[in-house]
Parts: C-alpha cells; structure tokens; sequence
C-alpha cells in the first residue's frame, strides 16, 4: 500500500500524474482503507494498530496489532481475508486493483483508448491541412507564374516603348 501512495505522489510533476482518474484511485485506495467493513468484531485496520500519516501512507502499532491478535485472532483474519459472508478488506484491495490494471477495462486500456482516438483525429486533420495547404501552394504558384509573365511582358513593352522614344526626335530641338 505504502509503495502504491508512493508511486503516486512520486507522478505530481508527470503529466499525467494530474490526471483526475489517476488521482482517483489514489482516493478510492484511501478510501478503502479507512472505510468500516462488516462481517468482523473489528470493522476497520486504525482498530489493528494501522495508522495513516500525513503523507498518505500508513505506519503499524505493532502493539496494538499484537494485542487484537491475542484477544480475537479470528475476528483478525476475518477482517483481512472475509468470513464467508463479507468480503474481507485484502480481498477488495486486489479486486479493485486487478479493475484498475485490467489490460481490457483498466484505466490505463481506457486512457490508452481515448489517446489513441485522439491521435488518429488530429492525424486526419493534419491530414486535410496538408491538402489544403498543397491546393494553396499551387493556387499560389499560378498567381506568381501569371504575375511573371505580365512583368515580364510589361517590362519587354518598356523596353520597346524607351526604345521608340529614344528614336524620336526630341521636341523642340531640331
């Protein structure tokens, strides 16, 4: 439990470690933990000794573990491991974790769903950019092929129009 809170807190700076359905099973773990179970004299772990700290892990009086221990070792074992009729708390930890990780329906199956769709979307649109982009670079290539030649064409009138009035005799002379 420690190592997982760890792992979470270690992700802060990750992007993805602000993610709200990563946080939440932070919560989910804690809440767990601390929640009442049935089935047991002892309905919750602070009643074994766990205590939780302030950085979200839990520490173990062992005194007060072995004292639960030595008055109703079964009503221990309930807790932890179920009675038949209840689950016990290890039980809906590791079935809580095994939703979380499924590699079908666990969260990371479901972000990785979401961020793939993402992808194949900003794909298709990069996609239709680039078209779009290739259609103005052409539009523009026969703007600028059309303007040349006009230039071009204006710039041979220029020259044969100073060409004429070099040739003329100047006005007022002789």
């Amino acid at each position: 439990y420690n190592s997982v809170i760890k792992f979470f807190d270690s992700q802060k700076e990750a992007d993805w470690g602000n993610d709200s359905a990563f946080r939440s099973i932070k919560r989910s773990m804690q809440g767990l933990l601390t929640s009442p179970q049935g089935g047991s004299v002892y309905s919750t772990l602070s009643q074994l000794g766990f205590e939780t700290q302030r950085d979200g892990t839990v520490s173990l009086n062992s005194s007060v573990l072995n004292s639960a221990l030595t008055d109703d070792y079964e009503a221990v074992i309930a807790l932890f491991a179920g009675n038949g009729t209840s689950e016990g708390i290890s039980s809906k930890f590791a079935d809580y974790l095994d939703r979380m990780t499924d590699s079908n329906d666990g969260i990371y199956a479901i972000r990785k769903e979401g961020t793939d769709s993402n992808i194949r979307r900003i794909d298709l649109r990069i996609t239709s950019l680039e078209s779009r982009l290739e259609q103005k670079e052409s539009t523009l290539r026969q703007q600028f092929t059309a303007m040349e030649q006009l230039v071009s064409g204006l710039n041979a009138q220029g020259g044969y129009l100073m060409q004429q009035l070099s040739s003329m005799p100047s006005l007022g002379g002789q």
